[in-house]
């Protein structure tokens, strides 16, 4: 693509092209295609005239709150991959026919003591899927805490814990025991950086 595609009306059928070169079943474009009118509808309804990679995750967290990948239901799953399609679509002008889950990405100054954590856990000998794990969790904590419009480590208070843990509570036992343990080792790192953070 010669520049990037931000009008999700030129996007969107630029996209359906593209699914049909990739040879997907006339059902599947129409699929991918709805879902891609839902969030044209969301644009609408927000004032958002153009898509970008932000657009789409605030889009997935409209429906879902705030989210980690692998606990999803396989319909959730599969809304987010449709959403992935676009933006790739949207970033690259092409998509791999091969899905994979979507990258967790920190921003902000909280979000770069959560890619430092990572980093240790790593240098510590953490296997490849724990330290995954511990990237979907921190994502889905740092996304509430990011909604509180907390955006600096010593703002966040025992409170705003405890409200996470509560928005938690229809997860899994398993899911929830493991987001808890990656959160609480998170803010023990957090309270070393920053001595202030309750």
């Amino acid at each position: 693509m010669s520049e990037v595609i931000v009008k999700i009306r030129l996007l969107i059928a630029a996209a359906r092209g593209h699914l049909k070169k990739q040879s997907f079943s006339a059902s599947t474009v129409e699929k991918y295609s709805r879902r891609w009118e839902k969030i044209a509808d969301y644009m609408c309804r927000t004032g958002i005239w153009n898509y970008d990679r932000e657009v789409g995750q605030k889009y997935l967290e409209h429906l879902f709150g705030p989210f980690s990948y692998s606990p999803l239901s396989i319909k959730e799953k599969t809304i987010v991959r449709k959403v992935q399609y676009l933006t790739e679509f949207q970033e690259k002008g092409s998509v791999s026919k091969r899905r994979k889950e979507p990258e967790v990405v920190f921003t902000g100054r909280i979000g770069k003591i959560a890619e430092s954590f990572i980093l240790t856990r790593k240098e510590s000998g953490y296997s490849v899927s724990t330290t995954a794990s511990y990237r979907q969790y921190l994502h889905v904590f740092l996304t509430f805490i990011e909604e509180q419009r907390i955006d600096s480590p010593n703002a966040i208070k025992p409170p705003h814990v405890v409200a996470f843990v509560e928005s938690q509570k229809r997860k899994s036992l398993t899911t929830q025991y493991g987001m808890f343990g990656a959160i609480k080792s998170f803010l023990k790192h957090l309270h070393t950086i920053e001595p202030d953070t309750n």
